[in-house]
């Protein structure tokens, strides 16, 4: 009895290792070797630049003003930055293309010779207004006239392209032609 359950145990042996091997062999491909058939593929790209001058100008302008109480100094300063508003106005500039962009109170005050303030001296209001010059020949003359109506401030006069939607459509189309003449490269060499 005990050599009929050995033979059959190396039976079941025998029976397995050829199961094995046979599933061994039939072991699917990975991923990456089943794709070896699949389409190629070519990826370019293109550059397209183009070069536009400035057709709008802006600009920070407005007024410093400091006087003995709140009340001048605020008074001072919008009288200030009307008759500013009215020349860069009169200069050729709409009102839509003015905007008041800050407008800031500074507490002035005293300080004894340890550092620390003693009264306050004064109150200081500056008072500011971004300026869009839409013809910038007009810069110089729009900057005169708010200096002759009593601007003492400038900061930041910045030029650029108001509208940028033609340069780009034709830096687009530039880009595609770019990168069609290198797929048409590509596609010659061997």
């Amino acid at each position: 009895m005990q050599s009929f359950s050995l033979r059959r145990l190396a039976s079941l042996g025998a029976v397995a290792l050829v199961a094995t091997t046979l599933f061994a062999g039939s072991v699917p491909v990975s991923a990456q070797e089943a794709t070896s058939s699949a389409i190629a593929t070519v990826s370019v790209s293109g550059v397209g630049a183009v070069a536009v001058a400035p057709d709008t100008a802006s600009v920070q302008l407005g007024v410093t003003v400091t006087e003995a109480t709140l009340a001048d100094a605020q008074a001072a300063s919008s009288t200030q930055m009307a008759t500013i508003i009215d020349a860069v106005k009169s200069a050729g500039v709409e009102d839509k293309d003015i905007q008041t962009s800050s407008y800031y109170v500074s507490v002035m005050q005293t300080y004894d010779s340890n550092g620390n303030p003693t009264e306050v001296s004064s109150f200081q209001v500056q008072n500011q207004v971004n300026v869009v010059i839409r013809d910038i020949a007009k810069v110089g003359d729009i900057l005169d006239s708010a200096v002759a109506a009593g601007a003492n401030t400038i900061y930041g006069v910045n030029f650029y392209v108001d509208d940028s939607t033609a340069a780009s459509s034709q830096a687009r189309a530039l880009a595609i032609a770019d990168a069609q003449e290198a797929v048409s490269a590509e596609a010659l060499s061997p």
